[in-house]
């Protein structure tokens, strides 16, 4: 419950900095900065409600009481949030996120 009131409050406190700075400088891109904007949320909702689902899974089949298993659960869910952050990067294309991934790839050959 913090951790999200949190994090609503962030993002509505961007949102309105955003927007005041927006107006005072006339920006002309600010529509494109709300989509971007709202693609990064249903990315975020989508992602955490998969997840969820994923772990619940997950802990009816490892001990999740253990430290063994707990881990396990912790590796695989880090493994997913990953692959799904990487895959909603590309369906939803968000260049940032090729470009972080990209870059990851280059350091980790060099």
């Amino acid at each position: 419950g913090l951790a999200l009131g949190l994090s609503v409050s962030a993002a509505l406190q961007v949102f309105a900095l955003f927007e005041c700075w927006s107006r005072k400088n006339a920006n002309t891109d600010r529509q494109q900065v709300y989509i971007f904007f709202l693609k990064i949320i249903l990315i975020s909702l989508l992602t955490g409600i998969l997840l969820y689902f994923s772990v619940s899974v997950l802990r009816e089949i490892f001990p999740y009481h253990t430290f063994k298993g707990a881990l396990i659960i912790s590796f695989i869910t880090g493994i997913e949030f990953i692959l799904l952050l990487l895959a909603m990067g590309k369906i939803f294309k968000i260049n940032e996120l090729s470009i972080l991934f990209e870059k990851l790839i280059r350091r980790r050959r060099a």
